[in-house]
């Protein structure tokens, strides 16, 4: 425990004069103080009217890195970042002018300095008493570091099982609720800047014969070659999405139908070509709506695309059918 006082008889005998609850004054003395500082879970320390540190038990060094000599009578600006010190003192000046009680857990983003220039996420609590009529806080700190850290990885926990709900783990594409998703914003999108898009619903024909006569790890690798075919044939802003077994949409935004028609003519030739290399004797049966004005909802949107993709399942499988959306 360290304090602006020395360790001499005389000054042992020197007491500190605090006020109570029923505003009468009582006496503690100077070691008393000091043990009962010294006993605190958290980093705490006394400052004056003046703002200045007068004593501080062994968490602060600890906490700090300073020692006895470097702190006491310093200013308790010291211990914030260099860049905050000139505010922190005003806000300190006219914090001494009117002191309340602060608590710690007020969820603001704090920062102490440490003695090698070290930032130390902290929190504090302020406890103001009156001593010779005039405004003294006794000040403590608690090291926010593994708080903090542990607040840091659950975050990146969440935003990771939040990202792995929305992947399909076999293809490494967005499963059906990120296409969901995706296609809400891009009607949006679209509604908000007068602008198209096109919607495609793709299956895969004959995959259960190639499941039954393989194995489904064959079946699995067939799907994820589709999967990279079809992603080398779009664009960054263009969005794929395995729905299920062997089914997949597509959103490609600002594309109008002349212009989808080029994409999915290159994405149906390269599948084709690729499937015949491993010989696996499926075709693709693919529905293609191009929304020039919009859907009220996404449900409405992949309705009128699932009719034109089995529109073509219908017709023998292996083709692509084109529409343009039109409100019932």
């Amino acid at each position: 425990m360290y304090s602006k006082t020395d360790t001499s008889n005389a000054a042992q005998a020197k007491t500190l004069a605090a006020s109570t609850p029923s505003g009468k004054n009582s006496t503690v003395s100077i070691p008393l103080c000091k043990n009962m500082l010294e006993a605190l879970p958290d980093a705490t320390m006394v400052v004056d009217h003046q703002g200045q540190i007068v004593m501080f038990n062994s968490q602060i060094s600890d906490l700090f890195g300073y020692t006895k000599e470097e702190l006491i009578g310093q200013g308790v600006s010291m211990l914030v970042p260099v860049s905050a010190r000139n505010e922190h003192g005003k806000y300190v000046a006219e914090y001494l002018k009117d002191p309340v009680r602060r608590n710690m857990g007020n969820l603001m983003s704090l920062s102490g300095r440490h003695k090698d220039g070290r930032l130390i996420p902290v929190d504090i609590m302020l406890s103001p008493f009156e001593f010779e009529d005039k405004p003294w806080v006794i000040c403590s700190i608690r090291d926010m570091t593994t708080f903090r850290q542990t607040q840091e990885a659950l975050t990146q926990a969440l935003s990771r099982e939040k990202l792995l709900a929305r992947i399909d783990s076999l293809t490494g594409v967005g499963n059906r609720r990120a296409f969901h998703e995706a296609a809400k914003h891009e009607i949006e999108r679209s509604e908000r800047y007068q602008r198209p898009f096109t919607a495609v619903y793709m299956d895969v024909d004959n995959f259960k014969q190639v499941n039954d006569e393989f194995g489904h790890d064959c079946g699995d690798r067939l799907l994820q070659r589709v999967t990279s075919i079809t992603q080398l044939c779009l664009r960054q802003t263009d969005f794929l999405a395995r729905l299920g077994g062997d089914e997949f949409g597509i959103l490609l935004p600002e594309t109008n139908l002349e212009e989808a028609r080029k994409v999915i003519d290159r994405i149906r030739q390269e599948l084709l070509r690729e499937m015949r290399q491993y010989d696996w004797q499926v075709t693709f049966s693919i529905g293609v709506l191009v929304c020039t004005s919009c859907p009220e909802t996404v449900d409405e949107m992949l309705k009128r695309v699932d009719e034109l993709m089995y529109g073509v399942k219908r017709s023998g499988k292996d083709a692509v059918h084109y529409a343009e959306f039109e409100s019932e």
